[in-house]
C-alpha cells in the first residue's frame, strides 16, 4: 500500500472535520472511484456505511488506455506481427491513476472549503506513441505499432492546470508504468460470469474461455444458485461483482414439452431472465452483458432468410410460443436497459444447434439428437423400420456450439447495439438429408419407413355457464393493485356485491416484485380468488424513457404473483388484466382477440406491451398443463377515479381534463391541442370494466383473453369539447396540425364478451363529470 502521509500525520492544528468523523456515506461506492481504496484509508473508522467492491478499475473506462491494453493483449495472444492504431501519436495527454484521485478526494474533504472547483491531474504529459510503446511494453506485445496518419488525432493537446491542488499541498505518487501495470493484472483477473455453464452452450463458451486464457471465469450449479429465486441471484451479484455475464441458462425442450409443459418453459425462463439482468445491472459492477435466445422468436411464416427485423411480425409458431414469449421479453429487456441507462446489454438469436452436452432425452429433445438417439437405439434393437414424424421437406439449418460458443465471444468483443444479432451457419439441409446424414453417422443399415404425419391435440376452449364466483362472497379474494384505476374500482364493486372477505396489501406491506414476499403472502394468506391489476403504468412519454421501469417491473409482478398463487394450492381462480396496447400498431378495425401478435407492435410502448402479453401467455400455459382458471382480459382505453393526472405520465382523458382545467383556472383565451382531433377512440369507465371482471370471473373459463370496450367510438376533437363542456372552459380549442395525430382508430372488438350477456352501462359524458369531480376532490384540493 502507498502510504499517505496527509492522513498519517496530522497536527492538532488541523480541522478534524472529515477524517476524525466516525461516519462516512458513500454514493457510487462501487464505481471506479468509490470502493476499496478509500475504505483502505478510513477503514480504522467506527462507522462506515458502505460496501465495499471486491475488484475496482484503474483508470477511466472511457479514456483511450483500456482499449489500447484490451487490443495489444489480444494481439499478443493472437501473435499478430502487426497493430494498427489510429492517429500520427502525437497527441499530448495526461493520465491519472484512480487511487491518486481516491487520495486526493479525501484530501480535498480534509482540507478544503471553497466555492471554486479544483482540477485534480497528474501534471505529466505523454504522447499517445510514448503510452502506446509503453502499453505494448507492460503488456509484452512483440508486434509492431503501425499507426495510420488517415485517421483523426483528436485534440492536439490536453493538460490539467492542477496548481491549485499543489499549492494546498498535495502530489500525485503513482507512477504512469507502474500504475499501468497493475490495471494489466486486474484486467487480466477480471471476472466473467457464464450462467447455465453446464448447458449445451455454456458448457462450450466455458470452454472456449479456458481456451483463451481467461484465468477468472465464475460459474455457478442449480444447487449452488437457484437463478429462478430472486434473493438468491441478488446476493450473488452483489457479493461476487462479476464484470462481464453470458446468459446461457435457460429452460429448453423440444415439440412435447414445449406443448405439454408451457408452465416450466414460459415461467423458468422469464424468472431466470429477469433476475440475472436486473441484478447484473443493480449490482454496478457489470459492464456487459449478452443474453442467448432462439430462433423460435420468430414468426411461424417469416421471410427467409429471416433477418433480425422479423421479430414480432407475424404469430408465432404455436407449439413453442411459450419459450418464445419468454425469449422475446429477454430480448427487449436488454434493449430496455440500454435506452434508460445506457447499459451494454446485447441479445444473440443462434438457429438449431447440435454438439457435445446436448440433451438427448427421448421426449424433450430437440429433433438432431432426438434422431441420433432413436437411430441408435434402432440399431441396437436391430429394427427394421424407423418411423419419423412429418414429411420429408421441411428445410432446417444447423450450428454446431463451438460455432456459437466463438460468435458469443465475438459479439462480447466487438458488438454494442441494440438489435439482437442473427447466429446462423447459412447451411439448409432437408429433414430427409438430416435423417439420411445422422443413420449413416450411427452405421444404420435398415430401411426407414415413409415419414409418418401428427397432429398436435388441440385445447378446447370451455365456457360454463356457471363458476360460482358470485354465489359465495365469504370466500378470501386478493386484489392485487387495489389502490389504483382498476383495483379501487373492483375493490368497490365486491364490497357493493356484499363480499366481506376481501384481502388487500399496499406496496408498503407487500413488494409484488419481489419473489419472496409474493410467495410468503400467498403461502401464508392462502387466498381461493386472485385479481391481478397490480402494473407499472404511464404514458407514452414514460414507456419510450423509462422501458427498464415499464418491461421489468411488470414481468417481475405478474411472474411471481401467478406462479405464487398457482403453487400455494388454493387459489382456484385467477384474472389477469392485460391492456389494449398487446395488439399490433395497424391492427384490423375493430381489433379482435386474434389480432394478438400478428403485426409488428407500436414501438412506444412495446415494452410495457410484451410484459402484458407475457402474462396472457402464462395464464394460457397453467391452464394447459394444470388445467388451473387462469383467465385474462384486455380493457380499451380507461378513465375514471383514481386515474393518473400527472402532467407528463397521464393518459389522454385526464390529460385533457387536468389541462383544460389549468386553463379555466388562468382564464386562458385559447387552449391548443395536437393534431387534427379526427382520430376515433374508444373510452370505457373503469367502473364498466370492474363490473365486467367480475363478470368474467363468475362465467368465463378460456384460454383466449377477452376484450372490454364500450363498443363507442368518439374522435378526439369531440371528446376534447366534451372534456371542455363538463369542465366549463370558455377558452378556445386550437388545434395544432403540425403535431402528430396518432393511430387514425382504435376500437376493440367486444363482441365475444356482448355473446356471453355483459354490457357496459355508463355513458361518456356522465362519466366525465364523475371523473372531473374526483380530480377536483382529491387533486386540486389537496395541492
Amino acid at each position: 500500500m502507498i502510504s499517505h502521509a496527509w492522513i498519517l500525520d496530522r497536527s492538532s492544528s488541523q480541522r478534524p472535520t472529515f477524517l476524525d468523523r466516525g461516519e462516512l456515506c458513500m454514493t457510487g461506492s462501487v464505481s471506479l472511484i468509490g470502493g476499496r481504496w478509500v475504505l483502505e484509508q478510513c477503514g480504522s473508522r467506527p462507522t462506515l456505511w458502505v460496501k465495499p467492491c471486491r475488484a475496482h478499475s484503474l483508470y477511466s473506462e472511457f479514456s483511450c488506455l483500456p482499449p489500447l491494453i484490451r487490443r495489444f493483449h489480444e494481439a499478443k495472444a493472437n501473435g499478430a506481427e502487426k497493430v494498427v492504431v489510429w492517429g500520427t501519436g502525437s497527441p499530448m495527454r495526461e493520465f491519472l491513476h484512480v487511487d491518486d484521485l481516491a487520495d486526493a478526494i479525501l484530501f480535498l474533504m480534509d482540507r478544503y472549503s471553497g466555492a471554486e472547483h479544483v482540477n485534480v491531474g497528474s501534471g505529466k504529459e505523454v504522447t499517445i506513441k510514448e503510452l502506446a510503446e509503453l502499453v505494448a511494453e507492460v503488456v509484452g506485445l512483440k508486434g509492431e505499432l503501425v499507426w495510420d496518419s488517415t485517421k483523426p488525432d483528436g485534440t492536439p493537446r490536453k493538460l490539467m492546470d492542477s496548481s491549485k491542488l499543489a499549492t494546498m499541498g498535495w502530489e500525485p505518487r503513482v507512477p504512469l508504468k507502474e500504475g499501468l501495470a497493475e490495471t494489466y493484472r486486474w484486467y487480466l483477473d477480471n471476472v466473467v460470469f457464464v450462467a447455465g455453464h453446464r448447458g449445451l452452450v455454456g458448457s462450450d463458451v466455458l470452454r472456449r474461455l479456458i481456451s483463451l486464457g481467461f484465468t477468472n471465469l465464475l460459474t455457478r450449479s442449480h444447487l449452488e444458485l437457484d437463478l429462478t429465486r430472486q434473493s438468491e441471484v441478488e446476493s450473488f451479484f452483489f457479493e461476487e461483482r462479476s464484470r462481464y455475464v453470458i446468459i446461457c441458462a435457460a429452460k429448453v425442450g423440444g415439440i412435447y414439452a414445449n406443448s405439454t409443459f408451457p408452465v416450466d418453459f414460459i415461467t423458468a425462463n422469464l424468472q431466470i431472465q429477469t433476475n440475472v439482468i436486473d441484478a447484473a445491472y443493480r449490482c454496478g459492477s457489470v459492464i456487459k452483458l449478452l443474453f442467448l435466445g432462439s430462433s423460435c422468436i420468430y414468426p411461424k411464416f417469416a421471410p427467409q432468410p429471416i433477418p433480425e427485423s422479423a421479430l414480432l411480425s407475424a404469430p408465432l409458431e404455436p407449439t413453442n410460443e411459450w419459450y418464445a414469449i419468454a425469449k422475446i421479453a429477454g430480448i427487449k429487456m436488454c434493449q430496455a436497459y440500454r435506452i434508460q441507462y445506457s447499459w451494454d446489454a446485447i441479445s444473440a438469436m443462434p438457429t438449431n444447434l447440435y454438439g457435445p452436452n446436448d440433451n438427448f432425452h427421448p421426449e424433450n429433445s430437440h429433433v438432431l439428437p432426438a434422431l441420433i438417439r432413436r437411430f441408435h437405439e434402432a440399431k441396437v434393437n436391430g429394427a427394421e423400420k424407423v418411423v419419423v414424424w412429418g414429411t420429408d421437406s421441411p428445410l432446417r439449418e444447423f450450428l454446431h456450439v463451438d460455432d456459437l460458443a466463438d460468435t458469443i465471444l465475438f459479439l462480447m468483443d466487438k458488438y454494442s447495439g441494440a438489435e439482437h444479432a442473427n447466429v446462423r451457419s447459412g447451411k439448409e439441409v432437408t429433414k430427409k438429408e438430416l435423417k439420411e446424414l445422422v443413420a449413416e453417422v450411427k452405421n444404420l443399415r435398415t430401411r426407414t419407413s415413409p415419414f409418418a404425419s401428427r397432429k398436435r391435440q388441440s385445447i378446447t376452449e370451455s365456457q360454463s355457464p356457471e363458476t360460482n364466483f358470485l354465489s359465495d362472497k365469504s370466500l378470501k379474494v386478493f386484489v392485487a393493485g387495489h389502490r389504483g384505476l382498476v383495483g379501487s374500482a373492483v375493490l368497490r364493486r365486491l364490497i357493493s356485491l356484499g363480499f366481506t372477505n376481501l384481502l388487500t396489501r399496499s406496496h408498503l406491506e407487500l413488494d409484488l416484485t419481489r419473489q419472496s414476499e409474493v410467495e410468503s403472502f400467498f403461502f401464508e394468506e392462502r387466498p381461493r380468488y386472485v385479481i391481478l391489476c397490480a402494473a407499472k403504468v404511464g404514458g407514452i412519454y414514460a414507456n419510450s424513457t423509462f422501458p427498464v421501469d415499464f418491461i421489468t417491473a411488470n414481468l417481475q409482478i405478474q411472474t411471481n404473483v401467478i406462479d405464487a398463487a398457482y403453487r400455494c394450492g388454493s387459489v382456484i381462480k385467477l384474472l389477469f388484466l392485460g391492456s389494449s396496447c398487446i395488439y399490433p400498431k395497424f391492427a384490423p378495425q375493430p381489433i379482435p382477440e386474434s389480432a394478438l401478435l400478428s403485426a409488428p407492435l407500436e414501438p412506444t410502448n412495446e415494452w410495457y406491451a410484451i410484459a402484458k402479453i407475457a402474462g396472457i401467455k402464462m395464464c394460457q400455459a397453467y391452464r394447459i398443463q394444470y388445467s388451473w382458471d387462469a383467465i385474462s382480459a384486455m380493457p380499451t382505453n380507461l378513465y375514471g377515479p383514481n386515474d393518473n393526472f400527472h402532467p407528463e405520465n397521464s393518459h389522454v382523458l385526464p390529460a385533457l381534463i387536468r389541462r383544460f382545467h389549468e386553463a379555466k383556472a388562468n382564464g386562458a383565451e385559447k387552449v391548443v391541442v395536437w393534431g387534427t382531433g379526427s382520430p376515433l377512440r374508444e373510452f370505457l369507465h373503469v367502473d364498466d370494466l370492474a363490473d365486467a371482471i367480475l363478470f368474467l370471473m363468475d362465467r368465463y373459463s378460456g384460454a383466449e383473453h377477452v376484450n372490454v370496450g364500450s363498443g363507442k367510438e368518439v374522435t378526439i376533437k369531440e371528446l376534447a369539447e366534451l372534456v371542455a363542456e363538463v369542465v366549463g372552459l370558455k377558452g378556445e380549442l386550437v388545434w395544432d396540425s403540425t403535431k402528430p395525430d396518432g393511430t387514425p382508430r382504435k376500437l376493440m372488438d367486444s363482441s365475444k364478451l356482448a355473446t356471453m350477456g355483459w354490457e357496459p352501462r355508463v355513458p361518456l359524458k356522465e362519466g366525465l363529470a364523475e371523473t372531473y369531480r374526483w380530480y377536483l376532490d382529491n387533486v386540486v384540493n389537496k395541492q
